[in-house]
């Protein structure tokens, strides 16, 4: 499959990723799960469900066995062919982010406000919240089983959206002493549909950090 002149993974090769594991017990064991989080996306949704597999929610995943979950938005801002790359880190580690921030990551066909803006906000979390995550507002994310199920209670209680959700659960994972892991992405423009920062998803980033340190 090409976009944007480039090669992206097609249906069959993603859908590789969600291999079934062997029968244990009362349910099958299923290795992977792509959970992508959409608002508003239905045009997005034709172009992307063909070529990834979207099962559901994280206590679905947990219901149905699945080994490993992963997280990316609808829009084809996140490059559906990195995939393989944010698997195979999972291997060595407990959670691993898509970071724009990290060698070899970068965003595309963003304007300089964006991107000032979205650095800001990484390094304004990053600081008052001691993390040694460059980037921490992105949604391309792979955990580990273990990590959902240790969160699962504490998902009851995340209120935030957006920005401040992304942040909110890395912060989670670190406290609980899972190893976190950066693989470098490209972030690109999305291709369809319209971007849902506004004044009230920034406000709602900055309380929830302010939040996160003081409990």
């Amino acid at each position: 499959m090409h976009m944007n002149g480039k090669t992206r993974l097609t249906a069959g090769e993603i859908s590789a990723l969600t291999e079934k594991a062997p029968v244990k017990g009362e349910h099958e064991l299923r290795e992977n799960l792509v959970i992508i989080p959409t608002y508003n996306e239905a045009i997005n949704l034709k172009l992307l469900v063909p070529s990834v597999l979207e099962k559901g929610p994280f206590r679905y995943a947990l219901t149905m066995g699945y080994q490993q979950v992963f997280t990316m938005d609808a829009d084809f801002s996140h490059d559906p062919s990195r995939l393989p790359a944010l698997r195979a880190t999972l291997e060595e580690t407990d959670v691993v982010l898509g970071s724009r921030y990290v060698p070899g990551g970068g965003t595309l066909h963003w304007p300089l406000r964006r991107r000032l803006l979205s650095q800001a906000g990484s390094a304004y979390a990053r600081l008052m919240l001691g993390l040694p995550i460059r980037d921490l507002t992105g949604g391309f994310k792979g955990f580990r089983r273990q990590v959902l199920e240790a969160l699962i209670t504490e998902l009851n209680t995340i209120r935030s959206t957006g920005y401040a959700f992304q942040i909110e659960m890395t912060y989670l994972c670190w406290r609980h002493g899972f190893r976190i892991q950066e693989v470098p992405i490209l972030f690109e423009d999305r291709v369809a549909g319209q971007s849902k920062m506004n004044r009230r998803i920034m406000v709602e980033a900055l309380r929830v950090v302010w939040a996160l340190r003081l409990a």
